[in-house]
């Protein structure tokens, strides 16, 4: 597809969920979630630059037409609906979710957009 098919009004995603996952990734840091699973805070860190980067890839591969850049989309944001989903899903369940609300909403936020994006 080329750009100017996207038309005048298209705004990319990628702001969107960056707004979602930025905050909850950042609480994770703080969470100690990288060290949970035995990664130190920069390598921690260092892969979830490299994840947002294939994602924000894939999406721009995907505004382009390109079919694999439907398959980078999908399969990134499986795992991370998956993934928020097994790891945060008990504790918000048991409403036992960090510092409340806002915890909730941006890993709720997380699942949601990103569960939307491997559709």
């Amino acid at each position: 597809m080329a750009r100017d098919a996207l038309g005048p009004g298209y705004h990319p995603p990628v702001p969107r969920w960056l707004a979602i996952i930025v905050p909850h990734v950042v609480e994770d840091f703080a969470d100690g979630v990288a060290q949970r699973v035995g990664l130190s805070t920069g390598v921690g860190a260092f892969l979830l630059g490299g994840w947002l980067g294939l994602q924000s890839l894939g999406l721009i591969l995907l505004a382009c037409g390109r079919a694999v850049g439907w398959l980078m989309t999908f399969m990134i944001s499986l795992v991370w609906a998956t993934v928020a989903l097994l790891d945060h899903g008990p504790a918000m369940i048991r409403g036992t979710f960090r510092t409340g609300l806002p915890s909730v909403i941006w890993v709720a936020g997380l699942i949601v957009t990103q569960a939307f994006c491997s559709l």
